[in-house]
């Protein structure tokens, strides 16, 4: 049978120290039903712009209800908030350090800021996950407020090709930078050198290796000589 709620994690903690297996555990504890998917807990460590990256180029491929579980926090233990988001039928939970910027920026959204005096250096476990528990048993109810988040550049247009930037490199190395696939490059100066377009990673060579990436983004083939 389907689990009425499907929770996706988002973090930087890794598989050695169990620490998302916590956070599922202790989730379990309020409900087993409930379905659990890692988008990825592989991110480097406080590396909140390849996250949002990742979340925003992976959040639309899941179902309308998804919450999103988000942890990358160099701030944990600070004054800086945690926010549930609802954002075009998603959900987020996560610090509010930007990580949620670019997945929200698209559609209205809005937010609830948590309420604990708890201080813990695992505030995902004892904060985030006794929030998120409750509020699936219908024991939280939020009062959420309008806001509006903070998209990333995105280059649609030739003209403005000169000021791109590498948003994101991902496990293989690609450089994937801001510039939407849909714009006419011929070429691409990066660090000094000129790149020309290919059509599939096997055609890279030294000076081909500019593709039309399955982000949406134009990309540079790696790793880089």
């Amino acid at each position: 049978m389907k689990s009425p709620f499907l929770i996706v994690f988002l973090t930087d903690f890794g598989n050695k120290d169990g620490y998302v297996g916590m956070l599922k555990g202790s989730i379990l504890k309020y409900t087993t039903d409930v379905g659990f998917i890692d988008l990825s807990n592989e991110i480097n460590s406080f590396d909140i712009e390849s996250g949002k990256f990742i979340l925003y180029n992976s959040y639309k491929h899941f179902p309308n209800g998804t919450i999103f579980f988000c942890v990358i926090d160099p701030g944990v233990g600070t004054e800086r908030d945690i926010i549930f988001v609802k954002s075009d039928g998603y959900y987020f939970l996560s610090p509010d350090n930007g990580l949620l910027d670019w997945a929200c920026s698209e559609q209205e959204s809005s937010f609830y800021k948590l309420k604990s005096d708890l201080i813990s250096t695992f505030q995902a476990r004892d904060v985030m996950t006794p929030f998120l528990g409750n509020f699936l048993l219908k024991k939280i109810k939020p009062k959420f407020e309008k806001r509006i988040f903070k998209g990333p550049k995105i280059i649609d247009n030739i003209n403005d090709v000169r000021n791109f930037k590498i948003i994101h490199i991902d496990k293989f190395e690609n450089q994937i930078t801001n510039i939407k696939n849909e714009v006419n490059l011929i070429s691409l100066e990066y660090k000094g050198k000129k790149y020309y377009p290919i059509i599939s990673y096997s055609e890279k060579t030294e000076k081909n290796r500019l593709i039309q990436g399955s982000s949406g983004f134009w990309e540079l083939a790696g790793p880089l000589f």
